[in-house]
């Protein structure tokens, strides 16, 4: 028989189980293809911002996302990302933090070894490094930087906190890209300016001496072809950076070249013009130098070569006609006017003057307070146009030419031309800022009157002249022809800016103190006597 089964116990509520005791919820059925509640689906890889806390709450979370991602990027993503985001976050401070790195050993550098770190700065490779590196950093950083403002969920913001965060990102993309793509800018600039102006090759030089021919030089409207108004050698220790100027008169006559070069042979008993006019005889007969890409240069190095009897290893021409555009982009001249110098004359009528004073020329008139002929001798405009390139050279304000790097990158391609091998740069620099720290003056010499006499000019003693300028014991007579020869005709090739050098150029300082003494005289030419050279007008 069986038995009833015992009644079920009853329990009081203290007596249950605490998990017991929660309240039943109901579940909502989930909508379709989404969550439980109907909220939709969670894209993978988000972190939900839940939309019932405090608004505020939301705006300094995603300003904060904001913040992270801007001063450490790859931030944001490595708290608040997913497993994915959390990875290329890591990855992404990694990168961060080794560019730190070597932004302080750069920044280091540049206070022990300044000539290394500053010579990087026309080195080809290190120019597409850097470019490269700051392209991908601004890249990467703006990319960071919006998953950050997605991470903190703009959607779920106040709308006008929404705008807010928006123009904060705007912002910082602004002002945290922004140089970076400015400096990659740049870097291309200062990349184009270094392969277009400057040649490929070897760096030659002669018992540690490297030999440049500076021609200052005037492709006016007015002129048929150029004509060097100056021509100076400089000569540079390769070993101490001491620079040594030689200056010759442009109307010296019957010059000579060196052996065995083309000019030679055309004129074996010296050349039958000025001696400025061997540039426009070389490029008008290229078939002279058919591998050079500026025969007249080439003709004049070798005029330069014979007539001082030592080698010419490159030139760089200065031409006044891409002067103005550099002197604008600079913003002026500031030039102690000591007379009063006529805008035009000669051909053309006189339309105006530039007073006696101080007073900052723009790229017009110093260009004509440079190349005025006007009731002048040759003396005095060689004077004014030593002053003008000491300006320029001195006067470059470094905020300017960073402000206006493109501006004076361009005009430094029309300024000046050279044959100057890429690889003589770095060198250049070094010894251009060696000698600046070790305080070493430029030695010149001006062969002008009354050293000697540009109508019969006496080319034994003018060899001897320049070797005592470089410090060296005169050769003997009978051996003067026996001196180390230039390289062949058309071992460089394109244009450039002198010696590159410290924050500008090397050669421009160069040029600033060679071109203005280095004409001979033009007055008493036919009689020949020769006044002296007077003082720069700029002193």
């Amino acid at each position: 028989m069986d038995r009833p089964l015992p009644p079920p116990a009853r329990h009081r509520a203290g007596d249950l189980p605490r998990r017991d005791r929660r309240p039943v919820q109901r579940q909502e059925p989930p909508a379709a293809g989404g969550r439980a509640g109907g909220r939709g689906p969670r894209p993978r890889g988000a972190s939900a911002l839940p939309l019932d806390e405090p608004a505020a709450l939301r705006v300094r979370r995603a300003v904060a996302l904001l913040v992270m991602s801007a001063l450490a990027p790859g931030s944001a993503q490595a708290v608040r990302g997913g497993p994915a985001a959390r990875r290329l976050g890591r990855a992404a401070l990694r990168c961060w933090v080794a560019l730190l790195a070597v932004a302080a050993l750069l920044g280091l550098g540049a206070l022990v070894l300044r000539d290394t770190v500053l010579s990087l700065a026309v080195r080809p490779w290190a120019l597409e490094s850097l470019r490269a590196v700051l392209v991908v950093v601004a890249a990467g950083w703006a990319v960071l930087l919006l998953d950050a403002l997605r991470l903190g969920r703009p959607v779920a913001l106040p709308r006008g906190a929404r705008r807010g965060v928006a123009g904060l990102t705007a912002v910082m993309l602004v002002v945290g890209a922004g140089p970076l793509v400015y400096g990659a800018r740049s870097t291309g600039i200062q990349l184009d300016l270094v392969t277009s102006v400057f040649a490929e090759g070897d760096v030659v030089t002669d018992d540690g001496r490297m030999n440049v021919l500076l021609m200052g030089g005037d492709a006016g409207e007015s002129r048929v072809g150029l004509r060097p108004d100056s021509l100076t050698l400089v000569s540079v220790d390769t070993a101490s950076g001491e620079a040594t100027m030689v200056s010759l008169p442009r109307n010296l006559q019957h010059a000579r070249f060196r052996d065995g070069s083309p000019m030679d042979a055309e004129f074996p008993d010296g050349f039958d013009d000025l001696l400025n006019a061997v540039y426009t005889y070389g490029s008008e007969h290229p078939d002279l130098y058919p591998d050079a890409r500026d025969p007249g240069a080439e003709a004049t190095k070798d005029a330069v070569a014979g007539v001082l009897g030592l080698p010419v290893h490159y030139y760089a021409v200065v031409d006044l006609k891409g002067f103005r555009s550099m002197v604008d982009a600079l913003g002026g001249l500031r030039i102690d006017v000591q007379e009063r110098v006529p805008i035009g004359g000669g051909t053309s009528p006189v339309t105006g003057w530039i007073e006696p004073g101080e007073q900052v020329l723009d790229g017009y008139h110093a260009l004509w307070y440079a190349r005025s002929r006007e009731g002048s001798s040759d003396y005095a405009r060689m004077g004014r146009q030593r002053c003008v390139l000491s300006a320029l050279a001195g006067q470059a304000d470094p905020v300017t030419v960073v402000r206006r790097f493109r501006e004076v990158a361009d005009s430094a391609k029309e300024l000046v031309a050279t044959d100057l091998p890429r690889s003589a740069l770095p060198d250049l620099v070094e010894l251009a800022l060696r000698s600046r720290a070790s305080g070493s003056s430029l030695r010149s010499v001006t062969l002008a009157p009354p050293l000697i006499t540009p109508a019969d000019p006496d080319f034994e003693r003018i060899h001897e002249l320049a070797l005592e300028a470089l410090g060296e014991e005169p050769a003997p007579a009978e051996d003067v022809q026996a001196l180390p020869a230039a390289p062949p005709a058309g071992a460089g090739g394109a244009g450039g800016a002198g010696e590159g050098g410290d924050g500008g150029s090397a050669g421009a300082g160069a040029a600033s103190g060679g071109t203005g003494g280095a004409d001979g005289a033009a007055t008493g030419e036919a009689t020949g006597e020769e006044p002296d050279a007077p003082a720069s007008p700029c002193g």
